[in-house]
């Protein structure tokens, strides 16, 4: 996971300047589709990523709309 934070954190940059749908992260979308993570981050978006990274991840929670999280661990 270690790779994939810091993946995230620097832009995941694939050839040709092209970032990879899962390495797209958007915090407000993030706070707002999971209520029980706006609540732990209290609303929070600097701290959205870093619940990403340790507990929504594998809790299946996506990290955007262009990510489905669940379908992933399950495939």
């Amino acid at each position: 996971m270690a790779a994939t934070a810091e993946a995230l954190l620097n832009g995941a940059v694939l050839g040709d300047g092209i970032v990879p749908a899962w390495a797209v992260f958007d915090a407000a979308w993030y706070l707002e589709t999971w209520a029980e993570v706006a609540e732990a981050c209290d609303g929070d978006t600097g701290r959205a990523l870093a619940h990403y990274l340790e507990t929504g991840a594998a809790a299946g929670f996506s990290p955007s709309p262009l990510f489905d999280e669940r379908w992933y661990l399950e495939t």
